[in-house]
């Protein structure tokens, strides 16, 4: 079985707390091979763009009604990341706040589901 097979396999079994954890370390990952390039550097966009996607998913997946006063303190957050993925390619250092904010996320995340395991 292929790597590409196996994290297909992984994505479709996948718990929603664990798809969740599975989009930031995804973003994290992805955050970190931009920062290792130049906006002209191929790959750059790419990585950018793919961690856009997951902020849309996550801000989409958002759910006010079940968690109110959550939706409305992750919104701004996951916001900010989109606005400031949208500069990086005028402005790369803008990834290192990003990678900040999804790290921290991604902690929280983490011990949040530990939590109700």
């Amino acid at each position: 079985m292929s790597y590409a097979t196996y994290r297909k396999q992984a994505v479709r079994t996948a718990s929603r707390s664990r798809l969740l954890l599975m989009l930031f370390e995804e973003a994290d990952n992805r955050l970190t091979s931009a920062r290792a390039k130049k906006p002209s550097q191929p790959g750059f966009v790419q990585d950018v763009h793919r961690v856009r996607a997951i902020y849309s998913e996550l801000i989409s997946a958002l759910d006010v009604e079940a968690a109110p006063e959550l939706a409305t303190q992750l919104l701004p957050l996951y916001q900010w990341c989109v606005s400031e993925l949208g500069a990086s390619a005028r402005e790369p250092d803008r990834l290192a706040g990003v990678q900040r904010v999804t790290r921290t996320l991604s902690d929280a995340w983490f011990a949040a589901v530990r939590k109700i395991q």
